[in-house]
């Protein structure tokens, strides 16, 4: 075998980090450290409000703080434990859930969501960075009248297929 020359010499090897990559994972390693609560907050602990949606519209929520880095959890539904799903800090913005779809952001105080889906439904907490409990939300999407409209002519649909299924069987029947 050819003997490799220049990969490792005595004293002259040296590795770098490219600086994106490195603060890449001074965030992650910032961002991973997020603790969602353990259950909810209990009343009193921090500001409530609860906000019903049309789906397809936007809702803004005055988050009354200060606070410029903000962790943004969801309850999740199944398990009813908590998930990080946003991390905010000084107008920039880190998602940390795959499974969250909704476009959100925080701007001078106010959580504001773009184009809500059926999938933003659900319990919020906002906290900072120690943790503590800035805000809960409720929100609840409500349909808008478009779906109801087709909720009722699948509706019709179902029952005018039922009917033509079930007519030969009906016509078997022997009646008085």
């Amino acid at each position: 075998m050819a003997p490799l020359h220049g990969i490792a010499q005595a004293g002259g090897f040296r590795m770098t980090i490219p600086r994106g990559l490195l603060l890449s994972v001074l965030i992650y390693s910032a961002v991973s450290d997020i603790q969602c609560p353990e259950k909810a907050p209990s009343p009193g602990d921090c500001s409530y409000v609860s906000r019903s949606v049309a789906k397809g519209g936007s809702v803004n929520i005055s988050l009354n703080t200060s606070q410029t880095t903000l962790d943004l959890c969801k309850q999740n539904r199944l398990t009813s434990k908590w998930d990080p799903v946003y991390s905010f800090f000084k107008g920039g913005k880190t998602k940390l859930s795959s499974d969250f779809q909704e476009q959100v952001s925080v701007s001078n105080g106010t959580f504001m969501v773009e184009s809500v889906s059926q999938g933003a439904d659900g319990n919020y907490v906002f906290q900072d960075t120690s943790g503590t409990c800035l805000a809960q939300i409720t929100l609840t999407v409500v349909g808008s009248s478009g779906s109801r409209s087709q909720s009722s002519a699948h509706q019709k649909g179902a029952a005018a297929a039922w009917y033509w299924c079930m007519f030969p069987l009906l016509s078997l029947l022997q009646w008085p």
